[in-house]
Protein backbone atom coordinates (compact mmCIF):
# COMPACT_ATOMS: atom_id res chain seq x y z
CA UNK A 1 0.00 0.00 0.00
CA UNK A 2 1.20 3.49 -0.74
CA UNK A 3 -1.07 6.49 -0.22
CA UNK A 4 -4.34 7.90 -1.38
CA UNK A 5 -5.55 11.23 -2.54
CA UNK A 6 -9.18 12.14 -2.05
CA UNK A 7 -10.02 14.38 -4.97
CA UNK A 8 -13.19 16.38 -5.39
CA UNK A 9 -13.98 17.63 -8.89
CA UNK A 10 -15.25 20.98 -7.63
CA UNK A 11 -12.83 21.71 -4.81
CA UNK A 12 -9.75 19.87 -6.03
CA UNK A 13 -7.31 18.11 -3.73
CA UNK A 14 -8.84 18.01 -0.26
CA UNK A 15 -7.40 15.12 1.71
CA UNK A 16 -4.45 12.76 1.86
CA UNK A 17 -4.34 9.57 3.91
CA UNK A 18 -3.08 6.01 4.04
CA UNK A 19 -5.13 3.44 2.18
CA UNK A 20 -4.78 -0.05 0.82
CA UNK A 21 -4.13 0.95 -2.80
CA UNK A 22 -1.15 -0.97 -4.16
CA UNK A 23 0.55 -0.10 -7.42
CA UNK A 24 3.63 -2.00 -8.62
CA UNK A 25 6.31 -1.56 -9.70
CA UNK A 26 7.22 1.97 -8.64
CA UNK A 27 9.88 2.35 -11.33
CA UNK A 28 10.31 0.98 -14.86
CA UNK A 29 13.13 1.42 -17.37
CA UNK A 30 11.73 0.47 -20.77
CA UNK A 31 13.28 -0.01 -24.21
CA UNK A 32 12.11 1.56 -27.46
CA UNK A 33 9.49 -0.66 -29.12
CA UNK A 34 9.43 -2.84 -26.03
CA UNK A 35 6.51 -3.47 -23.69
CA UNK A 36 5.75 -3.17 -20.00
CA UNK A 37 2.93 -3.61 -17.49
CA UNK A 38 1.76 -2.00 -14.24
CA UNK A 39 -0.51 -3.70 -11.70
CA UNK A 40 -2.96 -2.12 -9.29
CA UNK A 41 -5.23 -3.47 -6.57
CA UNK A 42 -7.13 -1.98 -3.66
CA UNK A 43 -9.30 -2.89 -0.70
CA UNK A 44 -12.23 -0.50 -1.21
CA UNK A 45 -14.97 -2.98 -2.16
CA UNK A 46 -17.52 -0.24 -2.83
CA UNK A 47 -15.22 1.40 -5.39
CA UNK A 48 -15.98 -0.56 -8.56
CA UNK A 49 -14.07 1.50 -11.13
CA UNK A 50 -10.30 1.54 -11.62
CA UNK A 51 -8.96 4.44 -13.68
CA UNK A 52 -5.51 4.84 -15.21
CA UNK A 53 -3.79 8.20 -15.68
CA UNK A 54 -0.63 9.39 -17.37
CA UNK A 55 1.40 12.40 -16.26
CA UNK A 56 3.77 12.96 -19.21
CA UNK A 57 7.33 14.02 -18.55
CA UNK A 58 7.52 17.78 -18.18
CA UNK A 59 3.75 18.14 -17.83
CA UNK A 60 1.82 18.77 -14.62
CA UNK A 61 -1.56 17.65 -15.98
CA UNK A 62 -3.02 14.16 -15.58
CA UNK A 63 -4.32 12.58 -18.77
CA UNK A 64 -6.98 9.88 -18.54
CA UNK A 65 -5.81 6.75 -20.36
CA UNK A 66 -8.96 4.80 -19.64
CA UNK A 67 -10.82 2.84 -16.99
CA UNK A 68 -12.35 -0.56 -16.30
CA UNK A 69 -15.77 -1.21 -14.79
CA UNK A 70 -16.79 -4.77 -13.92
CA UNK A 71 -14.24 -6.18 -16.34
CA UNK A 72 -15.23 -3.91 -19.23
CA UNK A 73 -12.34 -1.63 -20.26
CA UNK A 74 -12.67 1.74 -21.99
CA UNK A 75 -9.60 3.33 -23.62
CA UNK A 76 -9.57 7.04 -24.43
CA UNK A 77 -8.68 8.43 -27.86
CA UNK A 78 -4.95 8.82 -28.30
CA UNK A 79 -4.14 5.75 -26.21
CA UNK A 80 -5.98 3.02 -28.10
CA UNK A 81 -3.07 1.98 -30.32
CA UNK A 82 -0.64 0.70 -27.69
CA UNK A 83 -2.40 0.78 -24.30
CA UNK A 84 -4.49 -2.06 -22.87
CA UNK A 85 -6.42 -2.28 -19.59
CA UNK A 86 -7.48 -5.58 -18.06
CA UNK A 87 -8.70 -6.94 -14.71
CA UNK A 88 -11.98 -7.21 -12.84
CA UNK A 89 -12.25 -3.45 -12.37
CA UNK A 90 -13.55 -3.73 -8.84
CA UNK A 91 -10.37 -4.49 -6.87
CA UNK A 92 -7.59 -5.18 -9.39
CA UNK A 93 -6.44 -4.04 -12.81
CA UNK A 94 -3.41 -4.08 -15.08
CA UNK A 95 -2.17 -1.50 -17.55
CA UNK A 96 -0.10 -2.80 -20.48
CA UNK A 97 1.89 -0.59 -22.82
CA UNK A 98 3.19 -1.98 -26.10
CA UNK A 99 5.54 -0.54 -28.73
CA UNK A 100 7.05 1.87 -26.22
CA UNK A 101 7.93 5.32 -27.52
CA UNK A 102 9.95 8.14 -25.95
CA UNK A 103 6.75 10.14 -25.38
CA UNK A 104 5.39 7.32 -23.20
CA UNK A 105 7.87 8.37 -20.50
CA UNK A 106 6.18 9.84 -17.44
CA UNK A 107 4.41 8.86 -14.24
CA UNK A 108 1.41 6.53 -14.32
CA UNK A 109 -1.27 6.36 -11.65
CA UNK A 110 -4.13 4.01 -10.97
CA UNK A 111 -7.13 5.27 -9.03
CA UNK A 112 -10.11 3.56 -7.42
CA UNK A 113 -13.41 5.37 -7.74
CA UNK A 114 -17.17 4.96 -7.89
CA UNK A 115 -17.36 6.84 -11.17
CA UNK A 116 -15.53 7.00 -14.51
CA UNK A 117 -14.48 10.58 -13.76
CA UNK A 118 -11.97 11.85 -11.20
CA UNK A 119 -14.44 12.20 -8.32
CA UNK A 120 -13.51 11.03 -4.79
CA UNK A 121 -10.73 8.90 -6.25
CA UNK A 122 -8.18 6.96 -4.23
CA UNK A 123 -4.78 7.00 -5.94
CA UNK A 124 -1.90 4.56 -5.90
CA UNK A 125 1.65 5.76 -5.35
CA UNK A 126 2.53 6.07 -9.03
CA UNK A 127 4.91 4.31 -11.40
CA UNK A 128 7.71 6.25 -13.05
CA UNK A 129 8.39 5.00 -16.59
CA UNK A 130 11.38 6.08 -18.63
CA UNK A 131 11.79 4.79 -22.18
CA UNK A 132 15.55 4.72 -22.65
CA UNK A 133 17.03 6.51 -25.64
CA UNK A 134 18.27 4.26 -28.42
CA UNK A 135 21.79 3.00 -27.75
CA UNK A 136 21.96 4.49 -24.26
CA UNK A 137 23.15 2.49 -21.30
CA UNK A 138 21.94 2.99 -17.75
CA UNK A 139 24.63 5.11 -16.08
CA UNK A 140 25.13 5.35 -12.33
CA UNK A 141 26.00 8.69 -10.66
CA UNK A 142 29.49 9.81 -11.61
CA UNK A 143 29.85 11.92 -8.48
CA UNK A 144 28.04 12.33 -5.16
CA UNK A 145 29.42 15.04 -2.89
CA UNK A 146 28.44 17.23 0.05
CA UNK A 147 29.12 20.95 0.22
CA UNK A 148 29.50 22.37 3.71
CA UNK A 149 27.42 25.31 4.95
CA UNK A 150 28.28 28.94 4.40
CA UNK A 151 29.94 30.75 7.29
CA UNK A 152 27.61 33.68 6.69
CA UNK A 153 24.30 31.81 6.73
CA UNK A 154 21.62 33.84 8.49
CA UNK A 155 19.27 32.83 11.26
CA UNK A 156 16.07 31.04 10.32
CA UNK A 157 13.47 33.75 9.66
CA UNK A 158 10.68 31.66 11.22
CA UNK A 159 12.10 30.54 14.56
CA UNK A 160 15.09 32.94 14.77
CA UNK A 161 17.44 30.06 15.55
CA UNK A 162 20.86 29.66 14.01
CA UNK A 163 20.85 26.95 11.38
CA UNK A 164 23.26 25.61 8.79
CA UNK A 165 22.52 24.11 5.37
CA UNK A 166 24.46 21.22 3.89
CA UNK A 167 24.09 20.59 0.16
CA UNK A 168 24.34 17.22 -1.58
CA UNK A 169 24.98 17.19 -5.33
CA UNK A 170 24.74 14.03 -7.44
CA UNK A 171 25.58 14.23 -11.13
CA UNK A 172 26.32 12.28 -14.28
CA UNK A 173 23.54 9.67 -14.04
CA UNK A 174 21.02 8.41 -16.61
CA UNK A 175 18.08 8.12 -16.44
CA UNK A 176 16.71 10.23 -13.59
CA UNK A 177 15.37 7.43 -11.36
CA UNK A 178 16.98 8.40 -8.06
CA UNK A 179 16.16 8.99 -4.42
CA UNK A 180 18.29 10.98 -1.98
CA UNK A 181 18.74 10.10 1.69
CA UNK A 182 20.60 11.91 4.46
CA UNK A 183 22.41 10.31 7.40
CA UNK A 184 23.71 11.98 10.54
CA UNK A 185 25.93 9.72 12.63
CA UNK A 186 24.84 6.78 10.42
CA UNK A 187 21.14 7.33 11.20
CA UNK A 188 18.57 8.32 8.60
CA UNK A 189 17.41 11.95 8.83
CA UNK A 190 14.20 13.31 7.30
CA UNK A 191 13.58 16.56 9.19
CA UNK A 192 15.05 19.57 7.42
CA UNK A 193 15.52 17.73 4.11
CA UNK A 194 14.53 19.41 0.83
CA UNK A 195 15.31 17.66 -2.46
CA UNK A 196 14.77 18.95 -5.99
CA UNK A 197 11.37 17.88 -7.25
CA UNK A 198 12.98 16.73 -10.49
CA UNK A 199 16.54 16.13 -11.64
CA UNK A 200 17.96 18.62 -14.13
CA UNK A 201 19.35 17.72 -17.53
CA UNK A 202 22.94 18.49 -18.45
CA UNK A 203 25.30 17.42 -21.24
CA UNK A 204 28.34 15.24 -20.50
CA UNK A 205 31.68 15.07 -22.28
CA UNK A 206 30.21 12.58 -24.81
CA UNK A 207 27.49 15.10 -25.71
CA UNK A 208 24.90 12.87 -24.05
CA UNK A 209 22.05 13.93 -21.80
CA UNK A 210 22.70 13.04 -18.16
CA UNK A 211 21.10 14.26 -14.95
CA UNK A 212 21.99 16.19 -11.83
CA UNK A 213 20.03 16.48 -8.60
CA UNK A 214 20.51 18.60 -5.48
CA UNK A 215 19.30 17.96 -1.95
CA UNK A 216 19.65 20.17 1.12
CA UNK A 217 19.81 19.28 4.81
CA UNK A 218 19.17 22.11 7.27
CA UNK A 219 20.41 21.47 10.81
CA UNK A 220 20.82 23.52 13.96
CA UNK A 221 24.16 25.30 14.14
CA UNK A 222 25.02 23.41 17.33
CA UNK A 223 24.74 20.13 15.38
CA UNK A 224 27.11 21.34 12.68
CA UNK A 225 29.45 22.98 15.19
CA UNK A 226 30.19 19.62 16.81
CA UNK A 227 33.20 17.71 15.43
CA UNK A 228 31.72 14.46 16.76
CA UNK A 229 28.83 14.63 14.28
CA UNK A 230 29.21 13.13 10.80
CA UNK A 231 26.98 13.81 7.80
CA UNK A 232 26.52 11.78 4.64
CA UNK A 233 24.11 11.73 1.74
CA UNK A 234 23.22 8.56 -0.15
CA UNK A 235 21.79 8.46 -3.65
CA UNK A 236 19.59 5.45 -4.35
CA UNK A 237 19.90 4.79 -8.09
CA UNK A 238 17.37 2.52 -9.78
CA UNK A 239 19.21 0.10 -12.07
CA UNK A 240 17.93 -1.68 -15.19
CA UNK A 241 16.64 -4.67 -13.21
CA UNK A 242 14.56 -2.40 -10.97
CA UNK A 243 16.69 -2.64 -7.84
CA UNK A 244 17.88 0.40 -5.89
CA UNK A 245 21.66 0.62 -5.55
CA UNK A 246 23.15 3.04 -2.98
CA UNK A 247 25.86 5.52 -3.96
CA UNK A 248 27.06 7.33 -0.81
CA UNK A 249 29.04 10.53 -0.60
CA UNK A 250 32.17 10.77 1.47
CA UNK A 251 31.08 11.69 5.01
CA UNK A 252 31.98 15.10 6.35
CA UNK A 253 32.40 16.07 9.99
CA UNK A 254 31.03 18.99 11.88
CA UNK A 255 33.45 21.75 12.81
CA UNK A 256 34.58 23.31 16.04
CA UNK A 257 32.36 26.35 16.25
CA UNK A 258 30.99 29.09 18.42
CA UNK A 259 28.56 26.75 20.16
CA UNK A 260 31.33 24.69 21.76
CA UNK A 261 33.48 27.75 22.34
CA UNK A 262 30.62 29.22 24.34
CA UNK A 263 30.23 25.98 26.30
CA UNK A 264 33.95 25.89 27.08
CA UNK A 265 33.95 29.49 28.25
CA UNK A 266 30.81 29.27 30.37
CA UNK A 267 32.55 27.88 33.53
CA UNK A 268 35.19 30.61 33.22
CA UNK A 269 32.50 33.27 32.89
CA UNK A 270 30.81 31.96 36.03
CA UNK A 271 34.10 32.16 37.94
CA UNK A 272 34.62 35.72 36.76
CA UNK A 273 31.16 36.73 37.86
CA UNK A 274 31.59 35.13 41.27
CA UNK A 275 34.67 37.25 42.03
CA UNK A 276 33.24 40.40 40.38
CA UNK A 277 35.80 40.51 37.59
CA UNK A 278 34.33 42.33 34.64
CA UNK A 279 36.98 41.40 32.06
CA UNK A 280 38.69 38.01 31.64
Amino acid sequence: FIWIVLYNKTHGLIETALCMVAQVPSSILGSLNGETAISCNHSESTYNVILWYQKPRGDSALKLIGYILYGNPTIEDGFQESFKISGDGSVKSQLEVEKLKAEDSGIYYCAASTHSELVNAYFGGGTKLTVLASGRDVTAPKEVKILGPSEHECRNSKDKKRKKTLVCVASGFYPDHVKVYWHMNEKNVTNGVATDEAAREEINEKNEVVYKITSRLRVYAKQWENPKNTFKCIVGFITANGTETPFPSKPIRGVQGNFFLELNLSPLIKICLSVHISVC
